[in-house]
């Protein structure tokens, strides 16, 4: 089962809008929005260094990832592509 982290910071500008333009776009995955401010157990285990991170796990292990913040278009051609 593939999961789809999004890391983000309540205070991160590019973080919302990521998180407005993965909202617009039909995921084929689970999504969990991770805070780090909350909670930066799974950021620190995964080596997030960059916010927003999107990170798709298969069986709680990483395949793929998209650090900083991007367009729709590329978000879209990102989660096609995996």
């Amino acid at each position: 089962m593939k999961t789809l982290l999004m890391f983000v910071a309540h205070w991160s500008a590019p973080s919302l809008h990521q998180r407005q333009l993965l909202e617009q776009i039909a995921i084929p995955f689970v999504l969990e929005i991770i805070d780090v401010c909350e909670d930066c157990t799974l950021a620190i285990k995964y080596g997030i260094r960059i916010i927003p991170t999107l990170l798709l796990l298969e069986n709680d292990e990483p395949i793929s990832r998209l650090a900083g913040f991007t367009t729709k278009e590329n978000l879209e051609l990102w989660l096609n592509a995996i």
